[in-house]
């Protein structure tokens, strides 16, 4: 799929209800509404925000990663670090020449 039809309302709605759908699958188990009420254990937060994100990396949706400093455009999902359990992004910049060593794991909330 190529990056413009990704960013498409129609596709993105797509996401947010696919998204929606996991956390509401875990709130519910745990009889939660939200994540970020003031009344939620944060032991709990974590542990229900770890199982949403989880379950979203095994879905394929991973956030999109901050660009190095350097790149141009969406980095191109390559792979998945298994051990550091991080999808792994290539980063080109304008001439198409690599630049993923500049790259932070660093990834968005949900």
């Amino acid at each position: 799929m190529m990056s413009d039809e990704q960013f498409e309302d129609s596709f993105q709605s797509q996401l947010h209800e696919q998204i929606r759908g996991i956390a509401k699958q875990f709130l519910n188990e745990y009889q939660i509404e939200r994540l970020d009420h003031e009344e939620i254990d944060p032991k709990l937060s974590e542990t229900l925000y770890t199982l949403i994100k989880n379950e979203a990396d095994r879905q394929g949706l991973y956030t999109t990663p901050p660009p190095t400093w350097n790149s141009l455009g969406v980095p191109e999902y390559i792979g998945y670090d298994h051990v550091r359990k991080i999808p792994i992004w290539s980063y080109k910049d304008r001439a198409g020449v690599e630049q993923s060593e500049h790259a932070i794991p660093l990834h968005a909330s949900l």
